[in-house]
């Protein structure tokens, strides 16, 4: 018995934390991904409730252009961020 205790005092750290790295890192990243889809959706949905002509000037100004830069900004970053952690080393 001392045998096997001292056996998962070694392992159950290594283990414990591989699975707290990989639960959290995956649970981190649904929520961050859902979270910025809401934005996104919520961003296009008040985009789509301005009046025409504001719709016109901001389009001329490339303001629609620059959403979608920083959408995919982000996206990408969040995409990056999840490879980093998954990597093995």
């Amino acid at each position: 018995m001392p045998l096997a205790a001292w056996l998962l005092s070694i392992a159950s750290p290594i283990v414990i934390r591989v699975l707290t790295q990989l639960g959290i890192g995956i649970v981190s990243f649904v929520g961050v991904e859902a979270a910025v889809n809401q934005f996104i959706s919520l961003a296009q949905t008040h985009w789509l409730g301005l009046p025409a002509n504001v719709l016109q000037f901001m389009a001329i100004g490339g303001f629609n252009t620059a959403l979608g830069i920083i959408a995919g900004g982000i996206s990408a970053r969040l995409t990056l961020m999840v490879f980093k952690r998954f990597t093995l080393k």
